[in-house]
């Protein structure tokens, strides 16, 4: 199966808009309105005169006509996950029937990101950045020092050494269900970032006195700590980066 996805780029905010299309830096990109970006995922048979599953000018002229022109000329959406709402039911709508409605994403800042795919069509995910400073050192005590050196490098360094970890949590919200976002914040702090941060993993935290620190057993760690926290099943995934080309995932369901 063929996907394609288009992001579309634009200032969401009523009468802010200008004859920019979808641009690099999105509509309007020298005004203090709100900006958003939505990404649009559709497969489907090529089309046999130009090979593209869809023209991707539809999907602009859709989320730029029928999506964000009502917000400019005034239409009210009190929330992030309205926002979401609204744009997917609008291109639900509005699609070729042709096409297969895959996903949605919508992030309103580099921190946080909605999601939605038809596979859990009754379920929203909710993504959002944290951080803590750390160090650690990767050894393995079953291993001689040569061995060590060998196999961690640098990493391995007796004083350890530091990463400023991002951490994504990832949790899926069905209709019926209230996201309580200011007890899940307190959750991630309380649970992972008040535990790590500015701590030697070794040393100080409890679960790495027997555990080497990858960003693998990271993930895991900060997964089954979160879990009891996040209610109602409602935890889908941590993705920790230990630099912006590192990262793991610890998972409980399929990626939004």
């Amino acid at each position: 199966m063929l996907q394609l996805t288009r992001e579309v780029r634009f200032s969401c905010w009523p009468n802010s808009q200008s004859p920019e299309k979808n641009s690099w830096a999105g509509s309007t990109s020298l005004s203090l309105a709100p900006f958003a970006i939505l990404q649009c995922t559709v497969s489907g048979e090529l089309e046999s005169d130009t090979d593209y599953i869809c023209n991707i000018k539809l999907i602009d002229d859709l989320v730029r006509t029928q999506i964000v022109q009502p917000i400019a000329d005034g239409k009210r959406l009190d929330s992030i996950f309205e926002l979401l709402e609204f744009a997917k039911s609008t291109l639900a709508r509005q699609l070729p029937q042709r096409l297969v409605f895959e996903k949605l994403k919508l992030k309103t800042t580099p921190f946080v990101t909605l999601g939605w795919n038809k596979n859990m069509s009754q379920v929203t995910s909710y993504t959002e950045q944290f951080e803590f400073s750390a160090s650690h050192r990767l050894h393995n005590p079953t291993l001689s020092s040569e061995q060590n050196v060998e196999l961690f490098g640098k990493c391995n360094h007796i004083n350890g050494h530091g990463h400023n970890y991002v951490v994504e949590v990832t949790v899926g919200i069905s209709e019926t269900e209230n996201f309580d976002h200011p007890e899940f914040v307190r959750g991630v702090n309380e649970s992972v970032i008040e535990r790590f941060d500015h701590k030697h993993l070794n040393q100080d935290v409890e679960e790495f006195q027997n555990l080497n620190p990858t960003v693998e057993n990271i993930a895991s760690v900060i997964f089954n700590l979160l879990e009891p926290r996040i209610p109602q099943n409602q935890l889908r995934r941590v993705r920790v980066y230990e630099t912006p080309k590192t990262w793991a995932d610890s998972t409980k369901v399929m990626e939004f």
